[in-house]
């Protein structure tokens, strides 16, 4: 219930952590393009390989970000949610945390774990 309050309270605040980590992932597609102009003498099959998986960690990424602004839904004040009781709207937004911390651990390459902000 306190994160769903701090994320109600701070929305400004969340929605630019949003947008700065879709920011990040365009810079790392120019990352990879240029990893790949550098590499390329040197091997271009391997240099397009790394771009390939690159890609697919950004676009991955991309996706799961989504999830953080799926947070937002349940929190907001739209009719429809008043049905709900304010600690099933906390426990919606807070799969959607759950859930991008998942899927971010899986565009990582790392063990899939959530992200240590998600279990706040």
């Amino acid at each position: 219930m306190a994160t769903a309050s701090s994320i109600r309270s701070h929305e400004w605040l969340w929605r630019t952590g949003i947008a700065v980590d879709l920011f990040t992932c365009a810079c790392t597609v120019v990352l990879a393009w240029v990893f790949y102009t550098l590499l390329r003498p040197a091997h271009r099959d391997l240099a397009l390989l790394m771009v390939f998986f690159d890609l697919i960690a950004i676009c991955l990424q991309i996706a799961f970000d989504l999830n953080l602004a799926a947070t937002l839904f349940p929190l907001g004040d739209a009719a429809y949610l008043k049905v709900f009781s304010p600690e099933q709207l906390a426990v919606l937004a807070r799969l959607a945390i759950r859930a991008h911390g998942t899927g971010w651990g899986s565009a990582c390459s790392s063990s899939a774990s959530p992200s240590p902000s998600a279990d706040t």
